[in-house]
Order: C-alpha cells, then sequence, then structure tokens
C-alpha cells in the first residue's frame, strides 16, 4: 500500500508527487494518459528558474517546448523507486470510517492509501464546445471526470462551475468544468468533508496558470509529507 495517492498528472500532481517521494513517502501518481503527464496546453511554457524543486532538478528553466518538458519530467518520475505511474481513470474514493482511504478506478482496480490528493485539472465533469463540437472532455484526447465529480457531491463536497476559453484550430473554445468549493477545503487543501484527502491545481483554484500550479503541487506535496509523518508518530491524525 502507498502512503500518498495522488490523482491527475499535471504540473500540481507531478510536482507534488516529486515533493512526497523525495521526502521518502511511496507514491502513487494515478494519470488518465502517461502521454501528457506535465504537459502544458500550448506548444511552449516559460518556466522561472526556481519554479519547483522538480524542474530544479532537472536544470529546466526558461521558454521550453511543452513536449521536452514531458518528456524529461516523465522520465525523472519513472526513475524514483518509490513513485508508481498507473494509466487509469479514477471513478470514486473509498471511505472508511469517514475518512477517505483510497481510490477505485474506471477500469475496475481499487488502490488504497491513507492520504489522497486530487489534482484533477479541469476534468472534474468537463464539457467542452467549439463550434459544432460538444463533448465530455477537458479538451480534444482529454478525459472528463464525471463520475468522480458525482462522487465528490455525493460526500458533501461543493463544486462550482467554471469555465475557461482557448483558441482551437483557429476559432475559439471553452471548457466548462467543476471546481470544487473553496468553502469544502480547509486551510485551501484538505476536504473538510473527507478527512485524509486533499485537492490541489486547478480542481481547486481555476486562476493558477502552469507555473503556479507547479507550485501549489509542491506546496500540497510538503503538507502531506508533514501529515504522514504526524500520522506516523502519533497513530492518529
Amino acid at each position: 500500500m502507498a502512503d500518498v495517492i495522488i490523482t491527475g498528472g499535471g504540473p500540481a500532481g507531478c510536482s507534488a508527487a516529486w515533493s512526497c517521494v523525495r521526502a521518502g513517502l511511496e507514491v502513487l501518481l494515478i494519470t488518465s494518459s502517461l502521454d501528457t503527464v506535465c504537459l502544458a496546453h500550448g506548444p511552449e511554457v516559460e518556466l522561472a528558474a526556481d519554479t519547483c524543486g522538480l524542474f530544479t532538478e532537472l536544470g529546466l528553466s526558461g521558454r521550453l517546448p511543452s513536449r521536452e518538458l514531458h518528456r524529461q519530467v516523465k522520465w525523472l518520475l519513472e526513475q524514483q523507486p518509490g513513485l508508481h505511474l498507473l494509466q487509469a481513470d479514477v471513478s470514486a474514493l473509498l471511505v472508511e470510517e469517514g475518512r477517505a482511504s483510497g481510490v477505485r478506478t474506471w477500469e475496475g482496480p481499487e488502490f488504497r492509501a491513507p492520504l489522497l490528493l486530487l489534482c484533477a485539472g479541469s476534468f472534474l465533469q468537463a464539457r467542452l464546445r467549439s463550434g459544432e463540437l460538444y463533448e465530455a472532455a477537458g479538451r480534444p484526447g482529454q478525459m472528463s471526470y464525471a463520475d468522480l465529480a458525482l462522487d465528490l457531491q455525493g460526500h458533501g463536497v461543493e463544486l462550482r462551475e467554471h469555465a475557461y476559453t482557448f483558441e482551437l484550430a483557429g476559432q475559439p473554445a471553452v471548457v466548462e468544468s467543476l471546481i470544487i468549493s473553496q468553502e469544502s477545503l480547509q486551510d485551501g487543501l484538505w476536504l473538510r468533508e473527507l478527512p485524509g484527502a486533499a485537492a490541489a491545481g486547478y480542481c481547486a483554484d481555476p486562476e493558477l496558470d502552469f507555473t503556479a500550479a507547479a507550485r501549489c503541487g509542491e506546496s500540497a506535496g510538503s503538507a502531506l509529507v508533514a501529515q504522514s509523518r504526524a500520522v506516523s508518530s502519533t497513530g492518529r491524525t
């Protein structure tokens, strides 16, 4: 069993996973596609020299192709013996004795850990509209976590609607999705209704850009490490 399960392989999820595994935790990072791990939306991304520890470890800063960033981050994460990357779609959280205890995937398998971090990006019940195109997706080829959104609502987590626009094939497009309300987050991170579960990145703060999401993930990872150590030393949360 992992110490932490992280849902979502964007900049927040990858940065959080790096922080946790470098601190000695066993991490399971579940993402809908290993081909889009830490992949920015545009063809290039601008990184500050001190964006986060993950990028610093790779010596990445300045402007670079999004695919190159994806390749290097995925390679580094795959080298970590305490980190396992799994391609699957999380459809529900497991809850035991009032605490989040793991996740169930759409494919069927369940995975357990005492701490969970949701970094689902803009994919909670996402709907893409562009011209005559209308589909359940974050962007073309990206999943929509409709089941996970319904499950969170079933546990009392408050979600609210949000939309962002971008350009697709030369014309405007919009993604409408649900995000986790700040009223459901303690200290901007922990889900009030589900002890042991946290949320970070776009699904909690849609105003974050790529680098801000990475920093947010690093901060969330540090909080998970501290919580894991507190549980280990006291035997309780």
